[in-house]
């Protein structure tokens, strides 16, 4: 169980240090759009891909959480089980 824990704290990690690069690129452009200033080509595709990136990274988490929440519920008399189940389904 500690194992498992140690390893979505380490993905946490990650999904906020990725997801927080990428706010960032999106909230440049935002600001240039604030201003009316034209969006280039090249900032456009920029947008797509982070948007694309960031969906992905969604289904990865949602598609990870959900074997997580497969896994805990065959063991639900555990009661640390239990605990990762709630919290898993609290995100």
């Amino acid at each position: 169980m500690k194992k498992v824990v140690k390893a979505l704290t380490k993905i946490d990690k990650k999904i906020h240090k990725f997801l927080l690069k990428e706010m960032i690129i999106l909230e440049e452009i935002e600001q240039e759009k604030a201003k009316n200033l034209p969006i280039t080509k090249k900032q456009e595709q920029k947008l797509n891909k982070v948007s694309k990136k960031l969906n992905k990274a969604h289904n990865d988490f949602i598609a990870f959480k959900d074997t997580l929440l497969i896994i805990t519920s065959k063991k639900r008399g555990n009661p640390k089980c239990r605990a990762l189940e709630k919290f898993l389904n609290s995100l």
